[in-house]
Formats: structure tokens, C-alpha cells, sequence
């Protein structure tokens, strides 16, 4: 068996992997000594985009990006950062 997993019924194998993706959660909030900025989420955020099967997603604690930054929504800085993330994850990496 390919799929050899105590969790998964013999009669699901085969079919296991075309129901299952993997995806990516990012944090806009520093994380033990892990500290969090507009700089730190785009690259953060684009990888996350590169490597996932279809979908990452932002969890949004610190800032609602739903609202203006003077209603107590994200500043433009962290607008930026996810918007560039998704231009960058399109981008094809160059080995250096």
C-alpha cells in the first residue's frame, strides 16, 4: 500500500488522495518570540502560497482587513504585504 496509514480504511486508499489537500494558515500576530510584520508576512505568506495544494489562508487577530486603518482596520503596510505575497507566489522562485 502507497498510503499505509492506521487511520485511513483499506477502502479509501486508493482514493485518498485525490480527496485530500494540503493547506496553510498564517498568523498576523507574533507567535512566542516569533515576531509579526508587514516585512515577515509577505514572505511568509507568498511561501505559504507556493507550497500549499490550493488554499492558504491569513488568520486575522491583530487587524480586520475588512475596515479602513482609521476604523481600527489593517494600515496600508499590511494591505501591501498580502497583496505582494499574492503577486510573489505567482512568480516562479529562481534558484540562486
Amino acid at each position: 500500500d502507497k498510503i499505509d496509514s492506521d487511520f485511513i480504511p483499506g477502502s479509501l486508499r486508493a482514493a485518498w488522495p485525490f480527496k485530500i489537500n494540503i493547506a496553510f494558515g498564517v498568523y498576523d500576530r507574533p507567535f512566542k518570540e516569533a515576531d509579526m510584520a508587514p516585512d515577515i508576512l509577505r514572505p511568509t505568506l507568498a511561501q505559504a502560497l507556493r507550497q500549499t495544494d490550493r488554499y492558504a489562508w491569513l488568520c486575522a487577530e491583530r487587524f480586520s482587513y475588512l475596515k479602513p486603518a482609521k476604523s481600527g482596520g489593517a494600515g496600508e503596510a499590511w494591505l501591501n504585504a498580502v497583496r505582494q505575497a499574492r503577486a510573489d507566489a505567482s512568480q516562479k522562485l529562481t534558484q540562486k
